[in-house]
């Protein structure tokens, strides 16, 4: 592959600069009665232009193969990415590992893009053409488009993105904690030695009770909302309603328990008696979804992919896959690269409404399907992008290059979203870190107040229920409910 690209490299340089010297011998007419050396001058321009526009080439296609061993526990937020990056004129090769803080893997993947000039080749075939068509009387004005439409084409390659504001300088909220009492509705409790739940990675809730994510039992268990134990679904393996990484979990209308399972690629869901309902392959992504949000139906999965952009994508329960308008974070800096933008999303969409929060910057996003519903919400407490560190070591044509997230500030850990209010289990830099849950409300955005929760753990709400789950050190579940007053 690298010998055969590096030929056509060749072949197509050396056709460019023989139609660059022909164009200087012989210009091709142009709009006007432009004089020959006027002429000389601007099809001399449009050829170099068509060559730089060409090293830009957009990507013609491309595969990606994932590769994420399973390991014995459970990988957090990715903190550190390696990259090898192996560059021919027509072929990218880039193989990236992400590691947590911890150094556990996250993923790996590999991506092959095959890329071709295709502004180069379009000029070059462009002038081709005059030239066969030059003895024809219209040939000059066969000339006239050729050349609007190369100058649309390449003020098109360079054209600059929206500078639309995403509400990075909206006004950020004041927090306003109210110190509720609060009344113990259920607990489970599970000894070191009980096999009941080996950890709570996801947890949600509706009125049948609530649904814990059993990432080392590889899971999903549900109970009621006295704590007893209704079933379990889901096993270790690549088979139908098997897991080999479960990341997180929703529930639709019909209260179908859907579960992403990143490594075997696709959205399972289980009906209410634990059976297997629907699974839905995730194939069709070009990258890992990390969360997604489902709406009522069960029929639209909403998510969030990024890269060096934040961009909305909707899965069908059929398998296709639309992509909304990419989201610009101003404000990210030097932090603007995947790993920055990790986040969370409500597991339930309210219609078409869900949001999206930054789990290591500075706000969440109200969305309706794949548009924003308004500009980004500010948090009550500053949480910055985290800085970026990159290192890079070249070897040849091979380029290794290592980036890392240098001490980040945690914000959004849980998010859920009910009829009308957004719940974030917070972190941040107070002492109250991951006890503190901001409440907004779900239609104007606007941030309402604050509760204090008795201890951290993953979190999940239903109305006024409250679902903790904790590790101390096994899993324990507490079912909570503000107490009224008087």
């Amino acid at each position: 592959m690298e010998s055969l690209t590096w030929f056509l490299t060749f072949a197509v340089l050396a056709v460019w600069v023989m139609v660059g010297i022909d164009l200087i011998r012989r210009p091709l007419p142009f709009p006007g009665s432009l004089e020959r050396g006027a002429r000389r001058l601007l099809w001399g321009a449009l050829w170099l232009g068509a060559g730089l526009a060409g090293i830009w080439g957009p990507e013609l296609w491309s595969q990606t193969t994932v590769d994420h061993p399973t390991q014995g526990v459970v990988a957090g937020a990715a903190a550190e990415r390696s990259e090898s990056v192996i560059r021919t004129p027509f072929a990218v090769q880039i193989t990236s590992v992400q590691r947590d803080s911890e150094a556990r893997l996250v993923q790996a993947d590999q991506r092959l893009s095959l890329q071709l000039p295709v502004f180069l080749l379009a000029f070059l075939g462009g002038v081709f053409l005059l030239r066969k068509r030059g003895s024809r009387s219209k040939a000059g004005r066969g000339a006239s488009m050729a050349g609007t439409a190369t100058l649309v084409l390449l003020l098109a390659a360079c054209g600059s993105e929206s500078d639309e504001l995403d509400g990075s300088q909206a006004p950020r909220p004041d927090r306003t904690l109210v110190e509720a009492a609060w009344d113990t509705l259920a607990l489970v409790q599970t000894p070191p030695e009980d096999t009941l739940l080996f950890n709570a990675g996801h947890v949600t809730a509706a009125d049948a009770g609530f649904w814990i994510l059993d990432r080392l039992g590889f899971r999903v268990a549900h109970f009621d909302w006295n704590g007893e134990l209704q079933w379990y679904a889901g096993r270790r393996g690549g088979g139908p309603g098997e897991f080999t990484n479960p990341r997180n979990l929703a529930l639709d209308q019909d209260q179908v328990v859907w579960v992403l399972d990143a490594d075997n690629h696709r959205i399972s869901g289980f009906d209410l008696e634990g059976r297997l309902h629907h699974e839905l392959s995730l194939g069709q992504l070009e990258r890992t979804l990390q969360h997604f949000a489902v709406a009522p139906d069960g029929q639209r999965f909403f998510s969030m992919v990024f890269d060096d952009i934040l961009e909305p994508v909707l899965i069908h329960a059929h398998g296709g896959v639309e992509y909304g308008p990419s989201i610009p974070i101003r404000d990210a800096g030097e932090a603007a690269w995947g790993m920055a933008f990790q986040g969370s999303s409500t597991p339930t969409a309210v219609g078409d409404r869900w949001f999206y929060a930054f789990s290591m910057g500075d706000g969440l996003f109200p969305m309706d399907g794949m548009e924003l519903a308004r500009d980004r919400i500010r948090y009550p407490e500053w949480i910055p992008f985290p800085r970026l560190i990159r290192e890079e070591r070249r070897d040849g044509n091979v380029t290794n290059t290592t980036t890392r997230i240098e001490e980040p500030t945690f914000a959004a850990q849980d998010i859920h979203l009910s009829a009308d209010r957004v719940y974030i289990r917070f972190a941040g830099n107070t002492e109250e870190a991951g006890r503190l849950v901001d409440v907004y409300d779900a239609w104007s955005g606007d941030y309402q107040e604050t509760l204090l929760l008795p201890s951290t753990g993953r979190l999940a709400v239903w109305e006024d229920r409250f679902v903790l789950a904790r590790a101390s050190p096994s899993v324990e579940i507490l079912v909570l409910r503000p107490a009224v007053e008087g």
